[in-house]
């Protein structure tokens, strides 16, 4: 029987594996700049560890993505926390977001959202509608408000969706439309 650290380490050597993993690593790890490193342990009660299942951290220079192996029980959730954690990660160091800044932390957690817990809801041409701009607002106002921004951070998803969702989307579709159109 394995230890929680050993099955963290094997999902995470699967997760490695994982094609759309592999392409926010690469472009993470794409200069000397920015080096991810991933890393498993088991996290606390306290701080930014409290009620997460992984956590994106850095000094500026060092930058990293603790999976909490006491609370990733699958690969399925695994992979999924682990692309959540990519995006902030993709944020703060290719798209320079501060994440003190409520705005761009609820802008973070609506992309990271996007991509990973709401990745497979269906959505409407209606930008505001759906099971998965609901999933998108539920999840973002959920960790936004889990750190420092308890006050504002509901009305700051609320107020960012429009240029953190739909931009997703619509560049989305438009390649979409862009790729089936025969010129």
């Amino acid at each position: 029987m394995s230890t929680t650290h050993e099955k963290c380490l094997d999902f995470l050597e699967k997760a490695r594996k994982n094609e759309k993993n592999m392409k926010l690593l690469k472009f993470l790890n794409a200069d000397s700049e920015t080096t991810l490193k991933l890393i498993c342990k088991k996290c606390g009660l306290k701080g930014i560890e409290k009620s997460a299942r992984a956590f994106f951290s850095s000094d500026g220079t060092n930058h990293s993505v603790t999976m909490c192996e006491n609370r990733l029980r699958s690969q399925t959730a695994f992979n999924q926390t682990l692309k959540h954690e990519m995006i902030h990660a993709v944020d703060y160091c290719k798209r320079d977001m501060n994440f003190i800044d409520c705005d761009m932390l609820a802008c973070s957690e609506i992309r990271a959202a996007t991509h990973a817990e709401c990745e497979n809801f269906p959505n409407f041409l209606n930008f505001n509608f759906g099971p998965k701009f609901s999933c998108v607002v539920e999840t973002a106002k959920r960790a936004t408000t889990a750190g420092h921004c308890k006050e504002e951070g509901e009305d700051c998803v609320d107020k960012m969706m429009d240029k953190c969702f739909v931009s997703i989307f619509t560049k989305t579709l438009f390649t979409l439309i862009i790729s089936k159109t025969r010129f």
